[in-house]
């Protein structure tokens, strides 16, 4: 058995020579050019008439066509046993399923569309979940848990620990900002955007992999065609089948079941499970399906970069059941970066730096309900002779709810001395925020570039106190005459009182920098009333 570890797409540049076929001639550096193929990659399931995995498979068994037309196989990968699996079958909650046998790195992700659950099938899901992982996990199976809800939440990352996967589904039965909340809206957008931002995160990951989605979807399926196709081609390009479970079981629903659940599955590869109160069927489909699958690749030019196609896969011989993608695309330099981004936002873990380190302090009261509040980030940059730029992206939640999100280009000036180096930055700006717990996640990258640097803050803010005289702080920063300090909001107060301080020096917000003998610090804490509207600055 061969284990295929390529990216989904992987673009490489070939060197092509113009030397004549019926002469070998020296090789020609002048007439070199320089082409652009992606390797895209199709992950294919075969069963049988009894729903079996088929195994023991060649290249020459397939026939890959894209857009109609047959297409070379140009790659061909295997990790499927040649004994063929059963079909996993219905259970009860309490019956034993047998389980798979042991495969590294399966992933699969347990996704909860909230958008259109209702609100005693959040619960039911959310508990067969828990049956999934404590019963039904393999050696070998990652768990990641998301929700679908006014845009995508990753409540746990892959995890082969069942234990933390039920503290997690447990934690999200009892989080009122999910159980509590009408996430509905007019149009599926919203849900298949944040479907498709799912695969974005999953894209980050190696080799094939499975979501296992609990929704009671119902519309029609010829409705939002262009939504559609987009997430099928996002989830291909991440090599993720969608495995839609119908939540209501056999309590309702569509005659025949939801016939746009039943697309997400048959375009991504996957399949769809209803008709069943097993609401864990689902799952062990995606875990059996996940330890037979054929990899098969081909060369797309860059004439057809970044345009959507249709793919299907074949057998020679026919007989047997083929499920494949029906959707790819090429992408561009420019959107496999946005969809980098989307995934860095949604699940900033991956690239995660320890050296940008981001703080929120709430330094006075605005009124009543809502405190001015001090968001920094710091981290390290080496500037050259002419200046560095980065692309610097932030969002603001409340509650899991987006309330900010801002990015662009910021240019940082050239060293005063002309000598490059590594210096030390300090964005920062105020906020007014009300009380409750909130998250900064910061996204830096070059431009151009496809490494990014990532951090994520949780934090709470607290009540105002009423009628009493509070201290806040002291804020607490370590000067650094080579640091670089920028404010990237438009207010300009406070400026004045850290100019007077420190001048043109740069500061490094103390989070967890070691104090020397010798380091200039700056502190600010502020004495307030607010019923009184007494304020003494210290």
């Amino acid at each position: 058995m061969r284990r295929f570890t390529g990216l989904a797409v992987l673009s490489i540049g070939l060197l092509a020579s113009v030397a004549s076929a019926q002469e070998q001639q020296p090789l020609d550096v002048d007439k070199q050019e320089e082409v652009e193929v992606n390797l895209v990659i199709v992950d294919t399931l075969v069963l049988d008439k009894q729903g079996r995995t088929v195994g023991g498979l060649t290249r020459d068994d397939f026939l890959l066509s894209v857009q109609g037309r047959a297409q070379e196989i140009d790659t061909f990968d295997i990790d499927c046993p040649d004994a063929g699996l059963p079909d996993p079958e219905a259970t009860s909650d309490q019956e034993q399923r047998e389980r798979v046998a042991a495969q590294p790195e399966r992933r699969i992700v347990l996704a909860y569309d909230y958008y259109h659950l209702s609100h005693a099938n959040r619960t039911s899901s959310l508990r067969w979940g828990q049956t999934i992982a404590s019963r039904d996990m393999a050696p070998g199976d990652g768990i990641m848990i998301v929700a679908l809800a006014d845009g995508l939440r990753v409540e746990q990352r892959f995890s082969g620990s069942p234990k933390k996967a039920v503290h997690t589904l447990n934690r999200m039965e009892h989080d009122v900002t999910l159980y509590g909340r009408d996430f509905g809206s007019i149009t599926p957008r919203s849900f298949l955007d944040n479907l498709g931002v799912l695969a974005d995160v999953l894209a980050q990951y190696p080799g094939p992999k499975a979501i296992v989605l609990f929704s009671e979807w119902a519309e029609r399926s010829d409705d939002w065609d262009t939504f559609f196709l987009e997430t099928a081609e996002h989830a291909a390009a991440a090599r993720t089948a969608i495995y839609p479970v119908w939540a209501p079981g056999l309590a309702g629903g569509p005659m025949g079941g939801s016939p746009s659940l039943a697309r997400l599955a048959s375009e991504s590869g996957g399949r769809f499970t209803r008709n069943v109160n097993d609401l864990s069927l689902g799952y062990a489909r995606a875990q059996r399906d996940l330890t037979c699958r054929y990899a098969i690749g081909f060369y797309a030019g860059a004439d057809v970069s970044s345009k959507a196609r249709t793919v299907s896969v074949r057998l020679k011989d026919g007989g047997h059941e083929v499920r494949a993608p029906e959707r790819i695309r090429s992408w561009s330099d420019e959107q496999r970066q946005a969809s980098r981004l989307r995934a860095a936002f949604a699940d900033p873990g991956p690239n995660e730096d320890p050296l940008v380190r981001a703080v929120a302090f709430p330094f006075r009261p605005m009124s009543n309900k809502a405190w001015e509040v001090l968001l920094a980030v710091s981290f390290p940059l080496h500037v050259g002779e002419q200046g560095a730029s980065r692309e610097i992206g932030a969002s603001l939640d409340a509650a899991h709810l987006n309330i900010d999100r801002t990015s662009g280009q910021v240019d940082f000036p050239a060293p005063k001395n002309g000598r490059p180096g590594l210096r030390p930055v300090t964005l920062y700006g105020t906020r007014k925020i009300k009380p409750g717990p909130h998250s900064l996640t910061v996204v830096i990258g070059e431009p151009g570039g496809e490494k990014l640097k990532t951090t994520r803050l949780d934090f709470t803010i607290p009540e105002v106190p009423q009628g009493q005289l509070i201290v806040r702080g002291p804020f607490m920063a370590r000067v650094d005459s080579a640091g670089i300090r920028m404010r990237v909001d438009d207010k300009e107060v406070g400026d004045s009182e850290l100019d007077e301080l420190i001048g043109d020096a740069g500061f490094v917000p103390l989070l967890v920098s070691q104090v020397r003998p010798d380091d200039t610090l700056i502190a600010a804490w502020e004495p307030t009333n607010w019923e009184s509207g007494v304020t003494m600055m210290g």
